[in-house]
């Protein structure tokens, strides 16, 4: 199962939505000057050759993602959010 902040612990919820953001903003960042770089060196229909492939792999992370409401437990006088993987 993949890491969703929605599985996390009370605990670890900052670091799973730092790591989501880190990545997503990666990709918005660095996938633009590559393309066009591919585009300049092999032309426009490169961009028909990666984009497919992309999406086939981003379907594939997609699919080992759980879906899982997180439950809440009071813990000490404390409301815990608590997901599957602290079982």
């Amino acid at each position: 199962m993949c890491p969703t902040s929605s599985s996390a612990s009370a605990a670890k919820i900052g670091s799973y939505t730092g790591l989501y953001y880190l990545f997503s903003m990666l990709a918005a960042t660095l996938s633009p000057p590559i393309v066009g770089r591919l585009m300049d060196g092999f032309g426009l229909s490169v961009m028909f050759i990666f984009t497919p492939a992309f999406m086939l792999l981003a379907v594939l992370f997609m699919l080992g993602v759980k879906r899982s409401e997180p439950v809440t437990e009071v813990t000490q006088g404390k409301l815990e959010m608590v997901g599957e993987a602290d079982f």
